[in-house]
């Protein structure tokens, strides 16, 4: 270990003391067109300079070679802009008497302090050497006091038509619909590149006028991604799109156009403007498309009380589900009332639907759903009385007494099909409460009303019903031997049971999980067919102590090539073929339970059968076979016929980690060929995959040379190569990583170098790295400050990369979005982590922070930001409603 970091101080002191006398050597590596020498070898000198790069750069800004000082702005641009080379560059941008070195230094100044540039050029906007540069920073910044000027040079006949054309598309930016002439010109000019041309379409989408309808809409449904740009743009529209978008879909193949319907549906879904009631009222009436009256129904429901009352008109004339759905979402007295009133009206065709939506308001209104429950129940049918039972939030002392009398009425209905409906419904409430009823029920006449409650009584008493035991047909196997094992499922009941299996398909339903010698887990590579139907042939009756057996072929299904110790459990699911249910099943296939997903009026089973762990071993190969494996891999011999077998050869040698392969496995990894050779590509990335399985330290040399190897990424993946090196100890490693992390032109993971360099104790290039990062996230560019987050994510992803939930509160790209917010975004992700920290966020200025800390809190069971969620229960959108309704109703139950 002392040599390993005396090593590396040797290294840092001469890299760090000669990074003066290599300012030379570097400039005439900017000075070069070559690609790979200024990128590669220039931008690891330039990382190398460390504080001296920046002041470095900004004097090769007024270098008299054009190329350097391209390159000098792209480096200082992208890693090395900050506030100290500000007075420079504010100097060439005052001084300098070449344009192009004056643009250059403003465009850098915008990347360093948005407000300082905007400051200093709102101060030279009259200035006529640098009144463009002003106005192109200042535009960049969609700063709306450049627009006068723009138009005037726009309307100006002198204008040359590129330059005209080019205000035309800063105009967009601003949505001014001046340049609509102008970008329609630039979309039919066949000379118009592609880039080009998709630019011009998503400023055209973005600015809403009618005079690029045609066009935009004649495009809708010839390239997708070009298609979302146009729909997100077009969603921001007025009410004239509706009309031509409606012609639209008439005229779109239903059979090849239902992406492009769906995407229309989405613009009509995104309108919220009240002025569109009076149009999307008409064509929910008039049309029969379900899917085009849910987008319309889903749209009205975000446009306020507005909504509402529209909503409410149209589901009076013609009842529809998505109507109905949305028009639950609002939380006002008018609707709870109106939800009621449909509830009780047995002449609505969608009585259930309301039922449904006026069971739900019991969340929150308890007090007003109560007091018609008891009528309600006395007014429905039995069926409908378990879909209101079912459907209730929360059992609390305002229902259980109305709800256990009409439990009891419903298991002795004469209805089978009711009474099995309400054992069900008791096992999926958990009503431990109407046990004593169900042990009455186990002496009924019926068989199937017998049998389930049996089942139901058990799961309620957590009596098991069902055992597994699996057992290896033997403790030893020699490699490559045959491996299975034998399963028992036995009724330890004391009452029938009707048992379905899948015995064929191990991964859908017997599902195994064997732990490797390493410690890995080994992935099913069997069949993937889909289940059929469950017929009453698939069935069978177990009584009390009665068994299935069956045998699983291991080696059928999993990769088993490690020599040692394996452990082995069986799960048996019943979601998906695996259903239990009671033996008296009517003879009727469609009434057979088939999955949770399925509606059915039988009981299902719903635990998993898990049994204990089995041992086995697996014998490493005899020498003779060894020797013959290895030998079967010469690069010599591989051919198109063969190479599959030499690719698992090496991947069983690679599994077996045995020294004497690793020679062979290094001529294959290191194989030179052209890029078309298949075969031999196939082969090379196995042996890379099987080193890598090695812990041998004289790999080390092998490995470097592979992630070095010109012109041909390691078709292993270049990340485990990566942490092979850092994971290695080796400080012969640090310099080949520092290679890879500090040249930007080498795209192939430079954070994860630097954090296997990080494993090496060499902190350089994380630190480097962490101050790129948070230099791009106070640029004024948005995927600039996107660059930055997935940078910082990939160096530091237990502390940046978190699950989030609604409003992304701890998520960096939300702060992305909103660039006044991304400034305090490490301080808002810290005190997001801890109750304390997200009750200081309730006080934030800004309100979407304080209402995403009042839903974090509320996810952690705490009350303190309930007050702002209330508020939503009458935001203007239907889903904000709905979970802030939830929400309040999550909280009440805690």
């Amino acid at each position: 270990m002392k040599y390993k970091i005396t090593w590396l101080i040797c290294l840092l002191i001469i890299v760090w003391c000669g990074k003066t006398d290599a300012q030379p050597d570097t400039l005439e590596r900017l000075r070069t067109k070559d690609w790979d020498v200024w990128l590669g070898d220039g931008g690891y000198d330039l990382a190398l300079m460390g504080d001296e790069a920046a002041p470095f750069l900004v004097q090769v800004l007024t270098d008299e070679n054009e190329e350097a000082r391209r390159h000098a702005h792209y480096f200082l641009d992208r890693f090395y802009a900050d506030t100290r080379v500000l007075p420079s560059l504010t100097k060439l941008f005052l001084n300098n008497e070449n344009s192009d070195v004056r643009r250059n230094a403003a465009g850098l100044i915008a990347s360093v302090d948005v407000v300082y540039a905007q400051k200093l050029m709102i101060q030279y906007l009259n200035d006529v050497e640098r009144q463009d540069i002003a106005e192109n920073v200042l535009a960049n910044f969609g700063d709306e006091r450049v627009i006068p000027m723009l138009i005037a040079k726009f309307n100006d006949p002198k204008v040359d038509p590129n330059i005209r054309r080019y205000i035309a598309s800063t105009l967009a930016d601003f949505r001014h619909k001046s340049a609509v002439p102008v970008l329609l010109e630039i979309l039919d000019d066949p000379k118009t590149q592609r880039w080009t041309r998709d630019e011009v379409v998503e400023k055209l989408a973005n600015i809403g006028d009618e005079r690029a309808l045609p066009a935009l809409l004649n495009l809708l449904n010839k390239d997708s991604i070009l298609s979302r740009k146009i729909i997100k743009g077009l969603s921001q529209s007025g009410p004239s799109i509706v009309q031509p978008l409606l012609k639209k879909i008439e005229q779109l193949d239903t059979t090849k156009s239902s992406y492009m319907k769906h995407a229309i549906f989405e613009i009509f879904g995104n309108q919220k403007d009240p002025e569109f009631i009076p149009i999307y009222e008409k064509v929910i009436l008039e049309t029969d498309d379900s899917k085009l009256q849910s987008a319309m129904a889903g749209a009205l429901g975000n446009m306020g009380e507005a909504g509402f009352e529209s909503l409410l008109k149209i589901v009076r004339k013609k009842p529809n589900s998505m109507v109905l759905r949305t028009l639950a979402t609002y939380n006002s007295a008018a609707a709870i009332d109106a939800v009621t009133s449909l509830a009780f009206d047995k002449s609505f065709p969608l009585r259930k639907e309301a039922i449904q939506a006026f069971v739900r308001y019991g969340g929150l209104w308890k007090a007003e759903v109560s007091k018609h429950i008891a009528k309600l129940l006395a007014d429905v049918n039995p069926k409908e009385k378990l879909l209101i039972i079912k459907t209730l939030p929360q059992l609390d002392d305002l229902w259980k007494a109305e709800i256990y009398k009409h439990m009891l009425l419903l298991l002795s209905d004469t209805d089978l099909e009711v009474r099995l409906l309400t054992i069900d419904l008791i096992q999926q409430m958990k009503l431990t409460t109407m046990a004593p009823a169900l042990k009455k029920l186990t002496q009924d006449a019926k068989g199937s009303t017998r049998n389930a409650a049996h089942m139901v009584y058990d799961i309620l008493l957590n009596k098991p019903q069902l055992e597994l035991e699996i057992e290896m047909n033997q403790p030893r196997y020699d490699y490559g031997e045959i491996i299975s094992l034998t399963y028992r499922i036995e009724n330890v009941s004391d009452h029938p049971i009707k048992i379905a299996l899948y015995k064929t398909l191990v991964s859908s339903f017997l599902k195994l999980e064997i732990q490797q010698p390493d410690g890995t887990f080994a992935k099913y590579t069997g069949p993937r067919a889909r289940l059929r139907p469950l017929t009453l042939n698939d069935y069978q009756t177990l009584q009390p102590d009665d068994k299935i057996n069956g045998t699983i072929p291991v080696s059928k299904y999993y990769n088993l090539h490690q020599p040692g110790l394996y452990i082995v459990q069986l799960h048996v699911s019943p979601v998906r073929g695996g259903v239990i249910l009671p033996p008296s099943v009517p003879p009727n296939d469609k009434k057979i339970p088939l999955g949770r997903n399925v509606k059915s009026s039988f009981m299902t089973w719903s635990d998993t059968l898990i049994s204990s762990r089995v041992h086995f071993n697996i014998e490493p190969p005899l020498a003779d076979k060894l020797n013959k494996m290895i030998a079967s891999i010469d690069p010599k011999l591989i051919t198109q016929a063969n190479a599959k077998e030499i690719t698992k050869t090496c991947g069983l040698l690679g599994e077996l980690r045995k020294p004497e392969a690793i020679p062979a496995l290094k001529k294959l990894a290191l194989m030179n060929f052209e890029d078309r050779d298949r075969p031999r590509q196939m082969v090379q990335a196995m042996a890379e995959e099987a080193l890598l399985k090695f812990s041998d330290s004289g790999l080390l040399q092998t490995w470097i040379e592979i992630l070095n190897r010109k012109g041909q990424n390691p078709v292993a993946g270049y990340s485990e190569y990566l942490k092979a090196l850092g994971a290695s100890g080796d400080a012969r490693a640090i310099e080949p990583l520092r290679q890879i992390a500090f040249r930007p032109g080498n795209y192939s993971f430079p954070e994860k170098a630097a954090l296997a360099l990080q494993q090496l104790r060499d902190n350089t290039a994380v630190a480097w790295f962490t101050k790129v990062a948070y230099r791009k996230l106070r640029h004024w560019k948005k995927d600039e400050r996107e660059t930055g987050i997935r940078i910082l994510n990939n160096l530091h992803p237990r502390k940046e990369r978190i699950t989030t939930r609604l409003h992304n509160l701890r998520n960096p790209r939300f702060y992305a979005e909103n660039y006044d917010l991304y400034l305090n975004w490490a301080v808002i992700r810290e005190k997001a982590g801890t109750v304390s920290g997200l009750k200081e966020l309730l006080q934030h200025t800004n309100p979407i922070i304080q209402r995403s800390a009042a839903y974090e809190l509320a996810y952690r069971g705490d009350r303190s930001g309930a007050h702002y969620i209330k508020k939503d229960l009458h935001a203007n959108d239907s889903s904000t409603r709905m979970h802030a309704r939830d929400t309040l109703v999550k909280l009440q139950s805690e």
